[in-house]
């Protein structure tokens, strides 16, 4: 005979589950209590620090070395290096220090720790004398919805609150677009583009679209060429004798990381895929494949009357020119009633 409490709907079962949410619930709030604790405790190390040096009318360098001593004290109960602990140390600071409704929010289960680093992430781009303003708009935005979902809706009203335009700083931050690369290990290294969010969003949906393309026709490469597979952007292997000649082709076993990544090099070094056995199958040439972006643009600013940012759909705001170019050039509309911004 199956228990009552393992029949879903049933009354054995619905007190159960109802024991498990609020112990879960209990402990939720225990945790963010003692995680405010540590954070208390760690600011307080910090002004142990800065209280030492200005006695002494000290210079920055007697400060960070009582600083680093003091962590160094800490990190032995936590084990963490003194960096480490004087990392935290000062985001602690600036947590206790710069957001206390945020704190205070979380130990009383309001929010969660997620909660509290987008309120701190996202705040910190203000003028410190604006912080209080946001964080008390921002937690009621927080006890509404989880944290990821969040974060866009708090980068976007951070900008709209900066007392400079977001059309203003986006070109600042514009100036500062670059290519690095950055050493790794085996041979391998890191190419780095600092670009705007939506050239960057634009480029990996074109770099996905390709590899797609790539993956979706393998059987058809392979019977075009006779084989198992075709290796895109990879040399094949040939063996020959004194009698006759024969093409090896490597099975592509690739996963959709290793071939965006083998494309984004082609198109680099040669302008379009150099190697594109796309070419005589359904897909069609890669060089055709166009990236594709979604923008939310309030009407105040495709209209030109607001310059604050617009939403690259949920994930973080572009400036509002390059949305207004991207909407002159689109067919493609939705209109929207819901401002996720105002929240109306």
């Amino acid at each position: 005979m199956t228990d009552a409490a393992e029949t879903p709907g049933g009354e054995d079962y619905l007190a159960a589950l109802a024991g498990i949410v609020a112990e879960v619930g209990d402990v939720a709030v225990e945790l963010a209590r003692v995680q405010v604790r540590e954070l208390r405790a760690l600011a307080a190390a910090g002004q142990l620090a800065e209280a030492q040096t200005a006695q002494r009318n000290a210079r920055v360098l007697v400060h960070d070395m009582a600083l680093r001593s003091i962590a160094a004290e800490v990190g032995g109960v936590m084990r963490f290096t003194d960096r480490t602990v004087q990392r935290r140390i000062g985001e602690a600071r600036t947590l206790i220090e710069g957001f206390p409704a945020t704190v205070e929010a979380w130990e009383q289960g309001r929010i969660v720790r997620g909660h509290a680093i987008a309120i701190v992430e996202t705040g910190t781009s203000l003028p410190a004398e604006m912080w209080s303003e946001f964080e008390q708009l921002a937690i009621s935005r927080c006890e509404k919805d989880t944290p990821n979902r969040v974060r866009g809706e708090l980068e976007i009203l951070a900008h709209r609150m900066h007392p400079r335009s977001f059309a203003e700083r986006h070109e600042d931050a514009a100036a500062t677009r670059c290519v690095r690369i950055v050493p790794g290990r085996d041979g391998m290294s890191d190419v780095v583009a600092t670009v705007s969010t939506v050239i960057a969003e634009g480029i990996h949906d074109r770099l996905t679209q390709q590899a797609r393309a790539i993956i979706d026709t393998r059987d058809e490469r392979a019977a075009a060429h006779g084989g198992d597979g075709v290796a895109f952007g990879e040399a094949a292997t040939a063996h020959s004798d004194s009698d006759d000649a024969a093409a090896i082709v490597a099975t592509d076993q690739r996963s959709i990381d290793q071939v965006r990544a083998d494309v984004f090099a082609d198109l680099l070094l040669a302008g379009t895929p150099a190697l594109d056995d796309t070419r005589d199958t359904t897909a069609g040439p890669l060089g055709a494949i166009r990236a594709r972006v979604q923008v939310l643009i309030p009407a105040a600013t495709l209209t030109g009357e607001d310059d604050g940012p617009c939403d690259l759909t949920g994930r973080s705001p572009i400036d509002p020119a390059t949305a207004r170019t991207l909407a002159g050039d689109t067919g493609m509309w939705e209109r929207l009633f819901h401002d996720p911004t105002t929240g109306v």
